[in-house]
């Protein structure tokens, strides 16, 4: 039987500081955790982005990070995050502050993967 989890912070007004609590707390890990969405969370900011990046557990498929005003530092490690993310099939970064060569790399990653959704 396949279980799945799903997470949604989505539009909760967390700032980089309630994201990193959060980021520790996954950081536990649950396995089965498979979708998290904290998009539309406009400070959680690149301190946000990088303590997701360090602490979200293997299992993930799918993560939301639509319009989290993410830099290019934020953005950058969670590039790091989805190369070494073996389960990940989609993401979702648009509306963010990425350059347009780190978008490049992360739709770059969406050629080399079947079936891997990549939205920046």
């Amino acid at each position: 039987m396949f279980q799945t989890s799903i997470l949604n912070f989505r539009n909760l007004d967390l700032s980089a500081a309630n994201t990193v609590a959060l980021a520790n707390i996954l950081k536990e890990g649950d396995e089965a955790l498979t979708s998290i969405s904290f998009s539309y969370n406009h400070s959680l900011g690149d301190e946000g982005a990088i303590a997701l990046a360090n602490n979200l557990p293997e299992s993930i498929t799918e993560i939301g990070l639509v319009d989290c005003g993410i830099g290019e530092l934020g953005g950058a490690a969670l590039l790091n995050w989805v190369k070494k993310s073996p389960k990940l099939r989609m993401v979702c970064f648009e509306q963010n502050k990425f350059s347009t060569q780190l978008k490049m790399a992360y739709r770059k990653i969406g050629t080399e993967r079947p079936h891997f959704l990549v939205v920046v």
